[in-house]
């Protein structure tokens, strides 16, 4: 007997339901320099990768930033939110340096679920074809462990050692 074909939506309230809700949590570190605003370290960050970043609201009800390729225009909703400036910058550096592109293990892939699981946004309704809803949720995979990577690098590397040696290689590569 023949399982009836789910909608996007119903893929989409499904991930909802199941989602797991814990994320890798900033590590405490000690201050080290001057205490600066996060909204300065992002304009420094995203100036260093040749990004433009805005503070506007963006396009759909509850997106709190999003990351163009086609002109490396990085919206955020709040200046100061720095987990979605991370996960935004982490699409950049996806798209730069093809990190999903080349990662072509089994294992990596695990790990990027892992972190798609726990973060980043849903495949728009619009996306209906299965590979491309599929290839969506692994680059939010990637963004959310390089947002895990900036914020805790020592719990991200437990948590992915394949895809953090994956990463480290491809960015420094170039």
């Amino acid at each position: 007997q023949e399982k009836p074909k789910s909608t996007p939506q119903q893929t989409t309230q499904s991930r909802k339901n199941n989602l797991t809700t814990e994320r890798i949590k900033p590590a405490k570190r000690p201050v080290r320099n001057a205490i600066r605003k996060v909204a300065d370290i992002a304009k420094d960050v995203a100036q260093g990768l040749n990004a433009t970043m805005v503070n506007y609201k963006p396009s759909g009800g509850k997106t709190l930033g999003t990351y163009d390729p086609r002109n490396t225009l990085v919206t955020i909703r709040k200046a100061n939110d720095l987990d979605t400036i991370i996960h935004e910058l982490g699409h950049l550096l996806d798209d730069r340096f093809d990190i999903l592109g080349k990662a072509n293990n089994p294992d990596i892939a695990k790990e990027i679920k892992w972190f798609y699981d726990r973060g980043g946004s849903n495949p728009p309704s619009t996306m209906k074809g299965r590979a491309e809803r599929l290839r969506y949720r692994q680059r939010e995979g990637i963004a959310e462990f390089i947002r895990a990577l900036v914020v805790n690098p020592e719990q991200a590397k437990i948590m992915a050692p394949n895809l953090y040696d994956h990463f480290t290689n491809s960015v420094n590569a170039k």
